[in-house]
Order: C-alpha cells, then structure tokens, then sequence
C-alpha cells in the first residue's frame, strides 16, 4: 500500500524500517547473547559506542555471541554491529556465521565494512582481518544471510579466532537485505518508554505536583 498527496508517493510499505529481532541489544547487561549452556567470554565495558550504547569487551573464544530465532529457508536475514579494536597482540578474523543444530544454516552473500561493500564471498564467514598491532577504531560491519532451511533455532554469530580483546556494540539482526544502522527492538523502546513515564510519576509525587495519569 503507498500513500499519495497530489499524485506524489509519500510512504510505501517498501520505506517501513525493519525490526530489530535482538531484544535488550542496546547494552551488554543482560544476558540476552548466550544460549543455553553457551560458555562466553565476555564483560560490559564502560565504553560506548558511536550510538552512546553500552559495549562489551569481547576475548578469545568459540563460544559466540548470539541470540536463538527461528528462520525459514529463503528468508534474508541481515547482522548488524559497531567494532573496536585496541591493539591486537597478533593476526586474527572475526567471523560471523549463520547455525543451528543442523549445522550451517545460512549462505553469506554479502558483507560491509564501513562504506566497503563485498558481494562475492564464496560462504567464508570471514568478516575483519586484523593485524598485529594495528587497532581499529569503530566501524560498522554487517553480514546478510540467505536462509539454507527451516530451523526454530538459529543463531547468527560473531566469533573471534585470535587473541584480541574486541569492543562490540549495537548489536542488531533484522529481516532485510541492507542495514545501515542500529535501532532499539520495539519491546525494548515500549519499556524505556514505561520506565520513563514511571520515573516522571514519580517525580511529580515527590513535588507534589499533578497526580493525574500522563
């Protein structure tokens, strides 16, 4: 359906923004990227990143980062996430792939890096190469997936082979070929939403002002 005004198009479904399937992705205080028995070395960081998000310190591990959703064969899924990283002690890939239980679950057709985009990628779930002391400062990365399958169990996941300590923020995965940026899960927003207007309730008691429900 699109909406006009004087034969101009002013909103198509096409222009609706995606939604965020990661939910509680606006920091890393929560629990909401491990997986049942998931062993994952990470730690909130007191760093933001270029959102003003909470980010986490990400070290060596095989464990992934990830957040459990149901796909369907065919169906485009996109990842999403701003990284730092500080000095790298050696060489190493950060990999971000698509699994279930019945292994790979989604074909990588496509990757960005900042303002670089590769279409090519022969399935390695090779993201960023990074050199022994040499740091990378913030950049968004994405990583769009063709669903393989139907599964009610996927996981898209950010992995790091070598030994730098990695900031990761932003986190976001959503039912669409591009992803220039990050925005809340709606669930997410409702409650900040709710917490707010408690918050300004609240306050208005103590003053002792209008009590009336906002």
């Amino acid at each position: 359906m699109s909406i006009y005004a004087n034969g101009v198009r002013l909103l198509d479904e096409t222009d609706k923004q995606p939604s965020n399937l990661l939910k509680g992705s606006s920091d890393f205080s929560g629990k909401w990227y491990k997986s049942d028995g998931d062993v994952i070395n990470v730690s909130l960081s007191s760093s933001k990143d270029p959102n003003s998000n909470l980010s986490s310190i990400y070290n060596w591990s095989w464990g992934g980062i990830c957040q459990p959703l149901a796909a369907y064969a065919d169906e485009i899924l996109t990842w999403g996430a701003y990284i730092k990283i500080d000095n790298p002690s050696g060489n190493g890939n950060l990999h971000v792939y698509a699994q279930s239980e019945k292994g790979n679950t989604g074909q990588l057709i496509k990757a960005t890096v900042g303002n670089t985009t590769y279409n090519s990628l022969s399935n390695d779930s090779t993201i960023i190469s990074y050199k022994a002391n040499k740091s990378l400062d913030w950049v968004w990365i994405t990583a769009t997936f063709k669903m393989t399958q139907n599964v009610n169990k996927m996981m898209i996941r950010i992995e790091n082979d070598a030994g730098a300590s990695i900031n990761i923020g932003s986190m976001i995965i959503t039912k669409s070929y591009d992803l220039p940026q990050w925005y809340p899960n709606p669930l997410d927003a409702n409650t900040n939403f709710l917490n707010l207007r408690a918050e300004i309730q609240a306050l208005k008691s103590k003053l002792g002002g209008d009590k009336s429900p906002l």
